[in-house]
């Protein structure tokens, strides 16, 4: 009968929500790496992002919360921009043309990349703060090289509003931080310096699950529609309205469980402006009808739970920018999401 107690025990404290709120918590190792530029996306001020978390009290609260973590690296970017700036995509029709900013980004990715990399194989999750959605580029190419060192697929579960899935060809702004997937991917018309950062072994079984996407051009439908007729398993995503439908959990379950599928693993990435704008206004791309505060911690307690099971290998969190966040409230959500994320407390 002892022996049956303790099985008991064991079983609940694996259940999602006694691990996030009651069980004795085992904090993995983290690898903390700051991307401090906007110059992938439209508002220059997400460069101030790591230096404002860190300012807001972040890892202080992070030590208090027993987190391990090594002294935040900073990516060196030559990112002389105004944080005032902010930039409208051009009108038009798209078309080839160089990747903006591409020769300050492409090294400082590649920096990343690396010490992704390096951290993954010393059994270390890598955390990524941003700046701008175009880091997401680094982690995933890290993962990528992982997969084929190991042969091993991971996946990814990705909370935004945009799903990121433009070539330089189809994109008008040709800002990076909307081509992160269409790279991942190694879509046609993709950048070739860029796809150098990925493993040239395509792992055609990695999965691509997205949540809060309501916000796609129509190059990217077109994009995304090719991709999921050839390959019908490796994109799903979950608009807000199809959240408030099937409710957050059982969207949860079903994005887990696809992840997760025969002992994979996957990198988690947040974006704040998967959640409403009247909410967390302080970004660079504001979506209305985003998904609610209470999802987005929701969704950060499941992705805290899994990395207690070993199944995220890595994660980022950007898009904050403080210029656009007067009264600090947006930061102090992110301030939330990755504590959530790393140590299970709010």
């Amino acid at each position: 009968m002892r022996g049956l107690g303790i099985f008991i025990a064991i079983f609940l404290c694996w259940s999602e929500f006694a691990l996030a709120n009651s069980c004795p918590q085992i904090l993995r190792d983290f690898s903390v790496f700051h991307f401090p530029t906007g110059l992938g996306g439209r508002a220059r001020g997400a460069k101030l992002a790591p230096a404002a978390l860190k300012e807001a009290g972040l890892y202080e609260k992070l030590n208090a919360d027993g987190l391990k973590f090594e002294t935040p690296y900073e990516i060196a970017i030559e990112d002389f921009s105004n944080p005032a700036e902010f930039i409208e995509p051009p009108s038009g029709q798209p078309g080839p043309s160089a990747i903006n900013h591409k020769e300050i980004l492409l090294p400082a990715l590649k920096d990343l990349r690396d010490r992704n990399l390096a951290a993954l194989r010393a059994g270390k999750i890598p955390l990524n703060i941003g700046g701008d959605h175009s880091l997401e580029m680094a982690p995933l190419a890290a993962i990528s090289l992982l997969g084929a060192e190991r042969n091993q697929t991971i996946n990814e579960i990705r909370f935004d509003a945009h799903p990121d899935f433009h070539t330089p060809r189809s994109s008008h702004s040709k800002n990076l931080h909307g081509m992160t997937l269409a790279h991942a991917l190694r879509l046609a018309d993709s950048d070739v310096d860029f796809l150098e950062l990925f493993s040239p072994k395509v792992d055609e079984g990695q999965k691509i699950l997205m949540i809060g996407i309501r916000d796609i051009d129509l190059g990217e439908w077109h994009l995304l529609d090719q991709l999921r007729r050839s390959q019908p398993k490796r994109i799903s995503f979950f608009e807000p309205e199809r959240v408030n439908q099937l409710g957050i959990e059982n969207v949860m379950d079903q994005m887990i469980e696809a992840a997760t599928m025969n002992g994979q693993k996957f990198h988690f990435s947040f974006d704040l402006d998967g959640i409403d704008p009247s909410i967390a206004p302080g970004v660079g791309t504001r979506v209305n009808h985003g998904l609610s505060l209470n999802d987005a911690r929701y969704v950060a307690d499941r992705i805290f739970a899994e990395s207690q099971k070993g199944n995220v290998t890595s994660m980022d969190a950007v898009e904050l920018d403080p210029h656009r966040d007067p009264n600090g409230a947006s930061t102090k959500i992110m301030i939330e999401i990755i504590s959530r994320l790393t140590t299970g407390r709010p």
